[in-house]
This record gives C-alpha cells, structure tokens and sequence, in this order.
C-alpha cells in the first residue's frame, strides 16, 4: 500500500511536469487550470503519493468549495491519473482518498470524472467505493483524432463523405486563418463567439468574457491558441484548443451566421489538424458527446464525421461523507437542469 498526501500548494512546473509523464493525463488536470477555477472561488489542493515523487502511482488536482452546513464540495475533472489501470491500485487511492476526506472535512461530497478507458473490470471495482452518479454533468464518451506526422497522408481520407464533401466546399471560399495566442485574437474569437449565442438564443448559457479572458491568462501562450477565420476580413468562426504536451483540447469553438454559410466550421478543423500537425500534436479531442441525448445529435455526428476514435471513459463517481448529502447533491443537480 502507498501513502497519499494532499497540499494546497504546489510548484506549477513540477506538477505538470510529473502529470504529462503518465499516460491518459487530462489538461484539466494541469495546475493552470486549477488556477483558472481559482478566480471563480474554488480552492486547488494537489494529492499524490510518495512512493517515488518523480514517478508518482496516482495523481489528482481537486478543487474545493465550501457550502451551507460545512459541506465541502470536490470535484475532480479528468482525473485522477494513474501510472497504471490496475483496479487494486485504482480503489487502493480512492480507499486512502476517502480516509483523507474524512480527518479533513465533517461533511463532504467528492466527484470525479475518470479519463482512463471504460473497462467492465474497472467500473465493478470502483463500486466497491464509490456510487455512480444519479445526475452526470459530463458525457464519458469524446471523439478522438490521431494527428500523423506524416504531412502527405491525406486528412480528407479519414472523414466520411458527407464532411469531405463540406470541407472541400468551404476550402474553395476566400477565407484567411491565424492561428495564434489569445493575446492576438481573444477579441475576434469572442465577437464571433457572442453572434452565434444570439443566434441560437442562448447569451445567458454563454461564457463571459472575463472568464475566457481569465482562462486565457492561467494558461498562457504555451497551452492555449485559437484558430480564427476570416471572410472579407470579418471573423466568421473559430476555436480556442488547450494544449498539453502532444494532446490538444477542443474547448469552445463558434460560427457566426456568415461562418455557417461557408461551411466554415469543418474547414476549420481541417485546418486546426493541420496547424497541429506542424506543432508537433499527435492527438485532438473533439470534446464530450452524448449518444442518448437527442439535442446533441448535430454536434456528435459533427464531431463523429471527422473520423475520429469514439471512447468511452470510466466518467464520473462519486463518494460523500453520508448518504443524504450525496442524495440532496444529486436532487439539487435535478432541480436545476429541470429548471435552469
């Protein structure tokens, strides 16, 4: 057995350079996101154990927030990671993790969202600490595109026909694209950002500026671009991707009612592949998809057209201190997607 340890702070570097050592690292898992979460109130707090700090077994950054009656929320996005999926390890951390939680805090809930690959051994072991959610706030499943170094091979070739048809389209308008820092083109992108919330109706679900801004600021030009296109010098559509170590996140992503004309949001991800491709990614994750919600069935098969790997990870978990704080968390999470 290996001893786990929490700290409320860590060397930014030295964790991130420890967290993309391990195979299946989430970006939400680096420290810059922590310090995001940091400036909408939550509390970063690191765990890992001290077998070996430079090849640690388990890692997780968990943000904390405090509720009415002392009840402490963690959430643990993409993580933890682990060296290795091997279940007794697995519920090894989680056993040790819940004995931690309770010297810590009176009253607690803790979710975790778990990006290792869905195996039935897997999920059967995790039971046996943890309860699968009543109310998921995250899909398991993501559509995943391995990037080639082989710049001849044809990025066409692996979409179906109905995206190569739309790309090629949209390929022979007279649209520019910049691929750069947030710096550079955070105004633009949010421009295009805000037309297509209008469009849809949707402004008041929409990210402020302040919080892409301050997203962009935790993750600095290192991990963070955005591709912008342009059409007779207008911005039509584009994407802002987190970027970590040879994997980039697709994070947002907008087209005005111009862009949509164009088809210029399948020219874009041809386009970000190949800017990838000469950044040295070899992966790009096109996000969360939900195959049993019906009002996500444009964007998955968007997503899905691209030929991309469909994976399903072991997604969300979760352990509490009692059962009727994990049961009023959950009614809460119900009451506001019925009524929000």
């Amino acid at each position: 057995m290996v001893e786990l340890k929490i700290v409320e702070n860590m060397d930014s570097k030295e964790w991130d350079r420890r967290l993309v050592a391990m195979p299946f690292h989430s970006v939400f898992q680096l420290h810059p996101w922590g310090e995001f979460k940091r400036s909408l109130g939550w509390k970063p707090v690191y765990i890992f154990d001290e077998t070996n700090q430079d090849t640690p077994r388990f890692m997780a950054q968990m943000l904390l927030k405090q509720y009415p009656f002392h009840i402490t929320l963690g959430w643990i996005l993409g993580g933890p990671t682990f060296r290795n999926d091997s279940p007794e390890e697995i519920v090894d951390f989680f056993s040790q993790l819940r004995g931690l939680l309770q010297k810590s805090f009176s009253r607690f809930i803790v979710r975790t969202n778990i990006h290792l690959p869905e195996k039935a051994s897997l999920s059967y072991f995790l039971s046996k600490e943890l309860f699968a959610p009543v109310v998921e706030l995250n899909s398991p499943f993501s559509s995943l595109i391995a990037i080639s170094n082989d710049e001849k091979k044809d990025f066409l070739n692996s979409m179906d026909s109905k995206h190569r048809y739309y790309v090629k389209k949209s390929l022979k308008e007279e649209i520019h694209w910049r691929f750069e820092s947030a710096s550079v083109l955070l105004d633009d992108f949010y421009k295009v950002y805000e037309q297509m919330n209008d469009l849809k109706g949707r402004r008041e679900e929409a990210c402020s500026y302040d919080y892409i801004k301050n997203l962009c600021s935790a993750f600095g030009e290192t991990h963070l671009k955005f591709l912008v296109g342009y059409w007779n010098n207008m911005p039509v559509t584009g994407c802002l991707v987190l970027l970590s170590k040879n994997k980039a996140y697709y994070f947002l992503a907008a087209t005005n009612a111009a862009g949509r004309k164009l088809s210029s949001a399948y020219a874009m991800v041809y386009h970000l592949y190949h800017f990838l491709q000469k950044s040295g990614i070899q992966f790009l994750d096109l996000g969360g998809m939900a195959p049993a919600n019906p009002d996500a069935k444009g964007v998955d098969h968007f997503k899905r057209g691209f030929g991309g790997t469909t994976l399903q990870y072991l997604g969300e978990w979760e352990m509490a201190s009692s059962n009727w704080i994990r049961i009023a968390f959950n009614l809460g999470l119900k009451l506001k997607e019925k009524f929000l």
